[in-house]
């Protein structure tokens, strides 16, 4: 269990804190420290950003038949909403999953009518065995500005577990300058953004697009990556 002030210190915006004590805090105390930030920080709303909606309207096109979508770090659906409009009606079945119980709790009429699924997870998602949740059989697998709060090994075991789903749709800010430290109020993924993507390709995904490859500080990059085993 870990000590209640240093729990208190991460909902209250210490993220230092949080990266320094992340391997030792139980699911569940990453989920009452999620859904903290979720009153603390409304603006989680907005950090779906215009270019992953692009990246998947170019997406889309790929695809021939009605897809299902998995989205990982879905919060209140604001994302799925606009995928939805987006699609055309070309959306079979949309997973919403997400480690915050309060944000699906707020899951609106914007998506009333929707094939919506929502999964709050009990444990990490790499931890459910294929026979409790299997995603592999998916066609698209959306991820924005939510794996960043992952380690590198984490990411490694998600892939593991994601391995197969077609496309990958995935946005999270990057930092090629200051690394994972002393970024008081922001999120950046701590490996540089080519070894991210190495990470893909040695688990046989092949990038489709990359919306920026400028160095610049905590700029969010859309990746699309489809999977060519």
């Amino acid at each position: 269990m870990m000590d209640e002030q240093v729990i208190q210190g991460i909902e209250n915006g210490n993220f230092d804190l949080y990266r320094t004590y992340y391997p030792f805090l139980s699911f569940q105390e990453l989920q009452q420290i999620h859904d903290k930030w979720d009153t603390r920080y409304p603006v989680q709303n907005n950090f779906e950003k215009g270019q992953i909606e692009t990246a998947f309207g170019k997406l889309i096109s790929k695809i021939d038949h009605p897809f299902t979508v998995f989205e990982f770090g879905f919060h209140q659906g604001n994302l799925a909403k606009k995928l939805f409009d987006k699609a055309g009606g070309k959306i079979k079945n949309y997973v919403g999953c997400d480690i915050c119980k309060s944000s699906l709790d707020r899951v609106n009429g914007n998506l009333q009518g929707r094939p919506i699924e929502l999964f709050l997870l009990k444990k990490q998602l790499w931890r459910y065995t294929d026979e409790e949740y299997n995603v592999r059989n998916l066609d698209v697998f959306i991820s924005s500005h939510t794996l960043e709060h992952l380690t590198t090994g984490e990411i490694g075991e998600l892939l593991s577990k994601i391995k197969g789903i077609r496309f990958l749709l995935l946005e999270l800010p990057f930092d090629w300058t200051l690394g994972w430290e002393g970024y008081v109020g922001s999120h950046l993924l701590k490996i540089h953004p080519q070894i991210f993507i190495n990470k893909l390709e040695s688990a046989n995904y092949k990038m489709l697009e990359i919306s920026s490859k400028e160095v610049t500080v905590n700029q969010p990059i859309t990746f699309s990556f489809e999977y060519a085993g």
